[in-house]
């Protein structure tokens, strides 16, 4: 094959991980997100949303993350490193939130 040559891709089921393509060691990563899980874990954070130690800042931030993985998880062909990326930025906002006993259950919603 001469370089510039295109290579067709076809991934029968969800792969996670690193995959090489081609030559020069191209590598395209993908990443499998549990969005039944994730969106578990939304509902549940925003539900308890209001009984975290959080400051005015932290809460508009979650609560535009909350939106966002929402409208996200809800489109046909969701975007799984967007979905995994905005998950964890939720995360983090809790786990600075650790001044809640909630903080535990809601982590483990979506490890």
């Amino acid at each position: 094959m001469a370089d510039g040559d295109d290579y067709d891709v076809h991934i029968g089921g969800p792969v996670s991980g690193q995959v090489a393509i081609g030559r020069n060691n191209t590598i395209a990563s993908t990443t499998t997100v549990d969005v039944p899980a994730l969106t578990r874990f939304t509902e549940a954070v925003a539900q308890a949303l209001p009984t975290l130690e959080m400051d005015g800042e932290q809460r508009e931030r979650a609560l535009d993350l909350i939106d966002e993985i929402t409208r996200t998880a809800r489109h046909p062909r969701p975007d799984h490193a967007r979905l995994r990326e905005l998950g964890l930025s939720l995360r983090t906002i809790l786990e600075s939130a650790a001044g809640s006993a909630l903080l535990p259950a809601l982590q483990a919603l979506w490890p």
